[in-house]
């Protein structure tokens, strides 16, 4: 293997690798709507970014003391070469959809997918009109997603007597 000059010399070596390697959409969305899960991202990009000597960290950089966006999130990839001592960083804000560990794993692992897609500019299939919902589907969509901020809103609004849901305040 050639010698890499920096951490832009390497990824570009695991994007002309990445180009040669259509990831499927095997999963589907809230809107019906197709994508590649997190787990065969990583599956084909870190073995190409160690061949590469480059190490991913992901990690939530969330101030627990944001008060004017509480329901927002702040992930951050990093990419390190350490031959050359460079590192790349993105970052992805999210709004957390529930206050809840499981709307927080949700919103994690749908940064971090993000930010792989992106970073890498991961090849995926052609997104055509075949796998677009109707205006029928879409309708049906909404309404469900109404119906369940409705029950969230309402259920907040019965537990919202001063206290923090996260513990104290």
């Amino acid at each position: 293997m050639e010698k890499v000059k920096n951490i832009h010399h390497a990824l570009m070596n695991v994007r002309k690798e990445l180009i040669e390697t259509t990831l499927i959409k095997s999963a589907k969305g809230a809107f019906k709507n197709s994508y590649t899960p997190l787990p065969d991202i990583i599956k084909v990009a870190e073995p190409l970014l160690l061949k590469y000597n480059v190490l991913s960290i992901f990690d939530e950089c969330t101030s627990h003391t944001n008060t004017e966006k509480p329901n927002e999130a702040l992930f951050i990839l990093t990419l390190y070469h350490p031959e050359t001592e460079t590192k790349l960083v993105n970052h992805f804000k999210v709004e957390l959809e529930k206050r809840t560990p499981q709307g927080k794993r949700s919103a994690y692992t749908y940064a971090q997918r993000s930010l792989y897609e992106s970073t890498l500019v991961i090849n995926k299939e052609d997104d055509d009109a075949e796998n677009t919902m109707t205006v029928d589907e879409l309708n049906q969509a909404i309404a469900s997603l109404t119906r369940k901020r409705n029950a969230i809103t309402k259920s907040s609004e019965k537990t919202s007597n001063g206290s923090n849901p996260f513990g104290s305040n």
